[in-house]
């Protein structure tokens, strides 16, 4: 699964966190450090695997619940227009 960042959004990342600005809706967003992680590695197109061990070894979390927080995470942001799921082909 690949996912593209959509056209009217833009980020930054500020002290090791992403703000994220919705240019269509004028709305922004603020991830924390381990929500940056995955929208980084998810831009990326980084295997789920990979993310999840970034994520272990920054923060001491639970595999179970990383691999929970990936799947909201990236759901949430397709929700709001923020990324957008491409066709691997």
């Amino acid at each position: 699964m690949t996912y593209q960042l959509n056209e009217k959004v833009v980020f930054e990342e500020v002290d090791g966190e992403v703000v994220i600005l919705n240019l269509t809706s004028g709305i922004y967003y603020q991830l924390n450090r381990s929500a940056t992680v995955i929208w980084k590695g998810t831009l990326a197109n980084e295997p789920a695997r990979a993310i999840e061990e970034k994520l272990n070894q920054a923060f001491e979390i639970q595999e179970c619940d990383v691999q929970g927080d990936m799947r909201r995470s990236v759901e949430d942001w397709i929700s709001k227009g923020l990324i957008s799921q491409v066709e691997d082909g």
